[in-house]
């Protein structure tokens, strides 16, 4: 389970689904796409699971924060190249900042889209 949220461990997540917590609703969510490895069967299980869960802000969590943590580095493997040595690497620091501080009250002010992507932020 230790090398799930390797960058490269596609085939890894392909095959262990289940211990690389593909299903979990609260696992962390960069790799839980088919594209990333993720069958899209756990993810249909993980939006059931997560109807059941009360709906509140994430913004405490430990997962939360890793998620703004590993921003830069998902998002130059995603574009190929290092975000944070390029002229996107001020924009990208306040951005990991705002909603590291903030949490959820931080996506009026970061925008409803992912810049890098063009992915809303809350399209899941």
């Amino acid at each position: 389970a230790g090398f799930c949220k390797d960058l490269g461990a596609r085939l890894l997540r392909m095959v262990c689904s289940r211990t690389c917590q593909c299903a979990d609703p609260l696992a962390l969510p960069w790799f839980k796409v088919p594209n990333q490895g993720c069958p899209a069967v756990c993810r249909a299980e993980a939006l059931v699971a997560a109807a059941a869960l009360p709906c509140t802000s994430a913004n405490t969590t430990e997962n939360f924060q890793r998620f703004w943590s590993m921003y830069p580095v998902v998002m130059s493997s995603f574009v190929g190249q290092d975000l944070m040595s390029s002229s996107e690497g001020p924009k990208i620091a306040k951005l990991m900042e705002i909603m590291s501080v903030l949490g959820c009250q931080g996506l009026p002010v970061i925008g409803p889209d992912n810049k890098v992507t063009g992915d809303s932020w809350c399209g899941g």
